[in-house]
């Protein structure tokens, strides 16, 4: 994809690939074009603080609506210390916390520290008192972090990082009681892993030292399990020796930890076992997958009280599967939850063999269960996500999994262009974020406030961006912006409002251009309108200027400067006089670009530019490629 970056006065905020702290934005990126002011935008809130009573006349926030939409990022864990309470987290760009009450999921208040912050594992032996691990970064260096749940806000507990490391990261968490717990997870100086653990006596978290296999170049551990706190309790993951991965089992005497040797799927395949379960001081169940870089399968593993052995779990031809997750009730009776392919994946134990339970997708399409938790044989909970819908949930009720509904919130939304044909009639236009991909946003005023009104999809283009619009009529609004398939590049989008629906206009692309993006329009009546942007071609960026004669929209000719150009903005008095502004290259320096209408032709006018001012605007092509949500599996582990 071409990149190319020159400067303007009109900042245009792109979304992101964005890593901070080894810990990737979970959310699909988004894109949002429009002026840049002194405001915070959270989740489609603006807050700030309200002017005095007897302040002058001046501006104020109107309330306006964000679309709801789904959790976009991911849960990793879940806890239930009831059959109506249910704890689940993980990370939406920041720490994610949700609770479900019998009935529905709700997202939670969670503290960040730092940024980047993840949550992996939560443990809650009472409906007052949770515990939840993870990771978060500092600025210099990946710490851990731990959040606390006392019944009525979740608070950030102080937890220790290895001595010199740059890399401290918990990934599961198992509470007997309020004031017993261990977590575990790993911790690097430079490229070179090791365990990591640390309990909780009640007051405060302490490391505890663990082992590394003496051939271990890296070693993992991804879960834990208490049957009997205070003397037993197992921790599971993986290590890496030469070019090999193979399981780590260690185990908790009541005084300290020690390796137990872990059988491996095969010689040559790389295991990982990524969850563990223990119904019995000397039964557990380890899950993970085994294989190669060009496809994996399932791995479970039993232990006796003396010994681990591999148990058979189904297998499936052809289809890449793993398990994330596994919850007993009893020594007879377990579930395993993960992915198959696409699809989530769910397992079942009953004293003898695994054998495959069905369990549904969510809405869109690939799935997978990250954590299970049981409260009894009728009640079970599963957490996870989806490359669609982000953050998803399933329950059993004893015969068969459905999913639940999303807990949903504000989505992340922008506005970037209005315009009134009264002081009782309003059009502003922008985008929000649906989870998967960027929606055009159309919103309306009346006079009294602001209501969203619908907006079409395009055929062939999930991803929707409106940047301006101009109302010549009360019931005439054209919407310009781009619109773009999944991986291709984005095309030019221009919609119509006929004072009761909006629709999809047919708008031209440039023959040679690899993309095309319309950031402003203005009519001077509804038979008479000028669009103006940008395309890229050849590694160059020009200008695109698109009108309307009421009939159809056409390419106009514009001019450019002897490097990129663009133009982000134009304002047509009449049908014979029009100004567009933007920026371009110019002489080894980036300068305003400002362009002329006549009615007849496009020229360049002259136009200042400050001394000693710089202005800065990077256009990335192709932002919305689709990007995975960060899976937070133990073979994807991300290494400082």
């Amino acid at each position: 994809m071409t990149v190319a970056v020159f400067c303007t006065n009109r900042v245009r905020v792109v979304g992101g690939d964005t890593t901070v702290g080894m810990h990737p934005w979970p959310a699909r990126l988004r894109r949002v074009i429009g002026l840049v002011f002194s405001v915070a935008l959270v989740s489609g809130v603006i807050v700030v603080e309200a002017a005095p009573a007897s302040a002058a006349p001046g501006w104020s926030i109107v309330a306006s609506p964000s679309p709801p939409g789904p959790t976009n990022g991911l849960l990793s864990s879940v806890s239930c210390p009831s059959k109506t309470s249910c704890f689940a987290v993980g990370n939406y760009v920041s720490p994610l916390a949700e609770h479900w009450d019998g009935t529905r999921w709700s997202i939670m208040n969670s503290p960040n520290v730092g940024s980047g912050g993840v949550l992996s594992g939560v443990s809650c032996p009472t409906t007052t008192t949770c515990f939840a691990v993870g990771s978060y970064w500092s600025g210099s260096a990946t710490k851990t972090l731990v959040e606390h749940w006392d019944g009525a806000s979740w608070s950030i507990v102080a937890s220790p990082n290895s001595s010199g490391s740059t890399y401290d990261v918990l990934t599961s968490v198992w509470c007997r009681g309020p004031a017993n717990c261990f977590a575990v997870g790993d911790h690097a100086t430079g490229p070179t892993h090791g365990t990591l653990v640390e309990h909780w006596d009640g007051s405060s978290w302490a490391i505890v030292d663990s082992p590394n296999p003496a051939d271990a170049t890296a070693s993992f551990l991804t879960g834990v399990r208490c049957p009997v706190l205070t003397t037993t309790c197992v921790a599971v993951g993986y290590y890496e020796t030469g070019s090999a991965t193979k399981t780590l089992t260690e185990r908790w005497n009541g005084t300290s930890w020690s390796i137990m040797p872990s059988p491996n799927a095969t010689s040559t395949a790389s295991s990982v076992l990524t969850g563990v379960a223990c119904p019995g001081p000397t039964t557990c169940f380890a899950v993970g997958n085994f294989g190669d870089n060009f496809g994996r399968k399932t791995l479970i593993e039993r232990w006796n009280g003396a010994t681990w052995s591999i148990t058979a779990s189904p297998a499936f031809a052809a289809v890449q599967s793993h398990l994330s997750a596994v919850k007993c009730l009893g020594t007879t009776s377990c579930l395993a939850v993960g992915a198959r392919g696409d699809n989530t994946l769910v397992e079942r134990w009953n004293g003898t063999t695994w054998s495959v339970v069905a369990s549904p997708n969510a809405p869109g399409g690939t799935s997978e269960l990250n954590a299970v938790w049981c409260a009894d044989e009728s009640s079970c909970n599963a957490v996870g996500d989806s490359a669609e819908a982000g953050a998803i949930a399933e329950r059993w009720n004893g015969t068969t999994w459905s999913v639940d509904a999303p807990a949903l919130g504000s989505s992340q939304s922008t506005l970037a262009g209005v315009s009134c044909g009264s002081t009782t009639n309003c059009m502003a236009v922008g985008n929000y974020s649906n989870g998967a991909v960027s929606k055009s946003l159309a919103e309306r005023w009346n006079g009294s406030s602001w209501s969203r009104v619908t907006t079409p999809d395009a055929a062939g283009s999930p991803t929707l961006v409106l940047a301006g619009v101009s109302c010549p009529a009360t019931a005439s609004c054209y919407a310009v912006g781009f619109r773009a398939a999944n991986n291709a590049a984005e095309k030019t989008l221009i919609m119509r409002w006929n004072g009761t629906t909006w629709s999809v206009m047919t708008s031209p692309n440039p023959t040679l251009a690899g993309e095309s993006v319309l950031e402003g329009v203005a009519c001077s009546s509804p038979t008479n309108c000028t669009a103006v942007g940008f395309y890229v071609a050849n590694s160059s960026i020009k200008t695109l200027v698109e009108h309307w004669n009421g009939t159809s929209w056409s390419i106009a000719a514009s001019p450019n400067l002897s490097g990129n150009s663009a133009l982000s903005s134009v304002s047509c008095p009449s049908a014979t006089s029009c100004n567009a502004v933007g920026t371009g290259y110019s002489g080894g320096m980036n300068v305003t670009l400002v362009e002329h209408w006549n009615g007849t032709t496009w020229s360049t006018a002259s136009s200042p530019n400050p001394g000693g001012s710089t202005f800065c605007l990077a256009h990335r092509g192709g932002m919305f490629q689709q990007h995975q949500l960060r899976r937070g599996r133990a073979v994807q582990h991300h290494r400082p």
